[in-house]
């Protein structure tokens, strides 16, 4: 889809990489970089970057670990940059439950600038996909739900809240109902609100349905 991770573009760059040069050396492995210190620094570069990403979709764990342990305190700064964001999405794919946790947590009190991001958006979308665990939902909803409003109405964040509806259980998806009612008419007649409430129609259960149609029907 138009919000998945693409890698960070590079078509047939990406087939021929070049060498990765970092410190006036080559780096081939994972391994190398970390023994250099350098797995920080390459997540920030765009070459760097993209090289750890194509490490991370071999799914080697020992791999992942090294990445994740490297990158977990700059989720937000990674998650909206235009390449660091795929690197990130692919940790939250990638990683395990424990992992996925921590770079949620390590963006609960920026969530909702990081879903505005152009770059970002893709990142927190990713993070509701792949929640596996009540506390990993319930972490995201809360973090959301302040700012509700504002990122329904955006062209970025308004793709988050579509994903919350189809991929987070009901009962979590409760506060975007209440707000499809209580706020009807601002998000009816808002070019991106629009798409929201199609999609809470879609996805809500019988009485919150009807309570939105019933919002509508007295536009």
């Amino acid at each position: 889809g138009k919000h998945d991770a693409a890698g960070g573009g590079g078509g047939e760059a990406r087939h021929h990489p070049k060498r990765l040069m970092f410190r006036g050396r080559e780096i081939r492995t994972v391994d190398e970089a970390h023994e250099m210190g350098g797995l920080r620094e390459l997540a920030h570069e765009q070459n760097g970057c993209r090289f750890l990403q194509d490490q991370l979709d071999l799914r080697h764990k020992p791999h992942v670990d090294l990445i994740f342990e490297a990158t977990k305190e700059d989720v937000v700064s990674l998650g909206m940059d235009p390449f660091g964001n795929y690197l990130v999405q692919k940790l939250v794919q990638y990683g395990t439950g424990e992992q996925r946790a921590a770079l949620i947590d390590g963006t609960v009190e920026r969530m909702a600038e990081v879903a505005l991001n152009v770059h970002g958006t893709r990142v927190v979308q990713k993070m509701v996909e792949c929640a596996d665990s009540a506390a990993q939902q319930s972490a995201l909803c809360a973090a959301l739900l302040p700012s509700i409003m504002q990122l329904i109405r955006d062209m970025n964040a308004n793709h988050v809240v579509q994903r919350c509806l189809a991929a987070l259980p009901a009962e979590l998806a409760a506060g975007i109902y209440d707000r499809a009612v209580s706020d009807c008419l601002a998000i009816a007649t808002h070019r991106h609100g629009c798409c929201v409430l199609q999609r809470c129609l879609d996805h809500a259960p019988a009485p919150h349905r009807e309570e939105i149609i019933g919002e509508v029907v007295r536009l």
